[in-house]
């Protein structure tokens, strides 16, 4: 709740401690991710793709999506591959849980 009220009202103080949350890989980063994705805090992309590529954080479609938010160019080419890989191999079921 905290995270979604802090990005509510763009509460840009609370960036540094929203990327502190990042650095510790689980499924609670969900929260801090999606407010920085909303706020666009594009110094977030780099954490938001390690947690998409780290099994162990779980959530990943969560991640996904947050990265989609985020609205930074660098995650075309991300978007780009996995549409590339959906429609090379279209029976796979959802990559992304």
């Amino acid at each position: 709740m905290a995270c979604r009220v802090i990005a509510q009202y763009n509460y840009t103080q609370a960036v540094p401690a929203l990327m502190k949350f990042l650095e510790k890989p689980n499924w609670s980063c969900v929260y801090p991710a999606r407010a920085l994705a909303k706020m666009k805090v594009s110094k977030s992309y780099e954490s938001i793709m390690k947690l998409i590529n780290d099994k162990s954080a779980g959530n990943r479609k969560y991640f996904v999506e947050a990265l989609a938010q985020l609205d930074d160019k660098r995650a075309i080419r991300f978007f780009l591959d996995r549409l590339d890989r959906a429609v090379k191999t279209p029976n796979l079921r959802r990559q992304s849980d």
